[in-house]
């Protein structure tokens, strides 16, 4: 779940790509201008995406 950043001005795409770049860990992504942040997914969420990727294509 991403959360908005606390600043009230609007984000720009460049400005996004920018942050990127300095921070792979965190997802960034701008809705409407607003920035949100989210951490990037862990170990356990990958493995549990998995399995149940395998479950839903094994139906």
């Amino acid at each position: 779940m991403s959360m908005p950043a606390t600043s009230s001005r609007l984000w720009s795409v460049e400005e996004v790509h920018a942050l990127q770049e300095q921070d792979p860990g965190r997802r960034y992504e701008v809705v409407d201008g607003a920035l949100l942040v989210s951490p990037a997914p862990r170990r356990s969420h990958q493995r549990a995406v998995a399995l149940l990727l395998r479950l839903l294509s094994d139906y």
